[in-house]
């Protein structure tokens, strides 16, 4: 779970992924109201999220039935959900990723 740089206390899951659905880069700690950003390294690691769409639409077509890549996709998608406020680390300002 991810740790507020500024006040060190951390995040409930149910306030990491709400924080998370938020327009813009920038999610306020739950406890001292200062800006967060999610880290570079943090970011990179979520890529792997980009992908779910990509291969639910390539095991429907291995599989001859969308069905089943419908299946396997909202598995994977319930998985993201599921993993994301795990993978979340924060800092105090926003990182490039490169």
């Amino acid at each position: 779970m991810p740790t507020c740089q500024q006040c060190g206390r951390q995040w409930t899951w149910q306030q990491t992924l709400r924080r998370t659905f938020t327009l813009g880069n920038k999610m306020k700690c739950p406890h001292c109201n200062q800006n967060q950003y999610i880290s570079a390294t943090a970011r990179k690691r979520l890529a792997i999220f980009n992908f779910i769409g990509p291969f639910m639409i390539i095991s429907g077509i291995a599989s001859n039935s969308m069905i089943v890549g419908l299946g396997i996709g909202v598995v994977l998608f319930a998985l993201a959900i599921i993993m994301y406020p795990y993978l979340v680390r924060l800092a105090n300002h926003e990182e490039s990723l490169w």
